[in-house]
């Protein structure tokens, strides 16, 4: 007979040896492997926006004087203001997926790295830029800069002093600034930001942002139009002390202050492509029936996120990168994956497997001898355990199975 812990039968002879089979679920294994797939910053085109003179992105446009040694970077927009070095000994790197999201940055040394662009990139008087970089605190280091150039014709009282720069200021506080008045002070050194910045010289007003946020604004400015040299990596006049030592991932220069809606969809452009990802993926785990198990992500974001892992479809835990699961059982096999939601959009995380290995079914208490009379009943039983839901039984009677 299948499927009973317990049996009965009338006697028909004498005694015959009974046993009972546990038939159990030993292992149990399910193999999915799904990539995530996140909005995709290439859907924007910065050119879309009318007035872009420069942009440099480090996954495009870079040639080597050999290796991972880089000769020049090309302009993006359709201006040709390339920047390049001719100096081996000043020529920057580039360095293959420099924050886990699969992208290169342009390392420069500190030293004596720099690319130069002998033109005049704007002769406007406002502006937009925007920078990936690696922040620090051993200032001043310039990202990039401009000679600026003329202020004839700037209104009375404005401030002049200023010119098309990023750039790291003072060792304490870790500093920064744009266009040089605007200062964002007490940063944290070593981090990737995306760093914003507009001028309006009509207004007066400049304001600048990280990630997005805006951190300073300054009034009563005017923008003089730049002259040559543009530089990247150090500063207008090429002094050694004012070489950065970190990574450009992009840099994005506009004519004319762009408006909020235009600045945002620049910044969340740069943010979805450098700073947004699932830098570590969660992996498949194997344990045993009645151990813990556990599945974590590291998540790189600009901006505040929420967490909500799956169970197939089914949401589970708690709004953490870590999903905790205590002493599993099969029930909790299966496949598990991270949905990551923040302004920029739903990052997925892979889909991993939770594999529940179990021993076999113990039979915890035996069926005992039975003595009756010809021609009456007989009943046998048996408990048995398991960590996995038992599925079946079946009882013998020698060695034939009862049906």
């Amino acid at each position: 007979m299948k499927n009973h812990s317990s049996f009965s039968r009338t006697v028909l002879s004498a005694s015959t040896p009974l046993r009972a089979h546990c038939l159990g679920r030993l292992t149990t294994l399910l193999l999915l492997l799904v990539t995530a797939i996140a909005d995709q910053a290439a859907q924007f085109d910065p050119l879309s926006i009318t007035g872009c003179k420069l942009w440099l992105k480090a996954d495009a446009g870079i040639t080597f004087s050999s290796g991972n040694i880089v000769s020049g970077w090309a302009d993006q927009s359709v201006n040709n203001f390339n920047v390049a070095q001719i100096t081996v000994a000043n020529q920057p790197l580039l360095i293959a997926n420099t924050i886990g999201n699969g992208l290169p940055m342009v390392r420069f040394d500190g030293v004596n790295d720099r690319l130069i662009k002998t033109a005049i990139i704007s002769t406007a008087n406002n502006a937009s830029m925007f920078v990936v970089c690696k922040s620090y605190s051993g200032g001043p280091r310039k990202v990039f800069d401009a000679l600026p150039g003329s202020t004839t014709g700037a209104p009375v009282g404005r401030t002049t002093s200023l010119r098309r720069l990023v750039g790291w200021e003072s060792a304490t506080p870790c500093q920064l600034s744009c266009f040089d008045p605007l200062r964002a002070t007490g940063l944290v050194a070593s981090r990737y930001m995306a760093v914003s910045a507009t001028l309006d010289s009509v207004s007066g007003n400049g304001y600048m942002y990280i990630n997005g946020t805006q951190v300073n604004t300054v009034a009563n400015l005017w923008l003089p139009p730049s002259a040559s040299p543009f530089t990247v990596g150090i500063d207008r006049n090429q002094s050694a002390s004012q070489c950065y030592p970190g990574d450009i991932a992009e840099i994005l220069i506009y004519d004319g202050a762009l408006s909020a809606g235009d600045r945002q969809a620049v910044e969340n452009y740069l943010m979805k492509k450098w700073l947004y990802f699932i830098a570590q993926q969660p992996a498949s785990q194997t344990v045993a029936c009645g151990a813990n198990a556990s599945f974590t992500a590291t998540v790189n974001s600009a901006v505040s996120v929420t967490y909500q892992w799956y169970y197939g479809a089914t949401p589970v835990g708690g709004n953490s990168s870590t999903l905790s699961l205590p002493s599993v059982t099969s029930a909790n096999a299966g496949s598990y994956h991270l949905e990551v939601t923040g302004s920029l959009g739903t990052l997925v995380s892979d889909t991993v497997t939770l594999t529940v290995t179990d021993s076999a079914p113990a039979i915890t208490a035996n069926p005992q001898r039975q003595l009756v009379a010809c021609g009456g009943t007989a009943t046998f039983s048996v408990t048995a355990g398991s960590c996995s839901p038992i599925t079946g039984y079946q009882w013998y009677l020698g060695n034939d199975a009862i049906q």
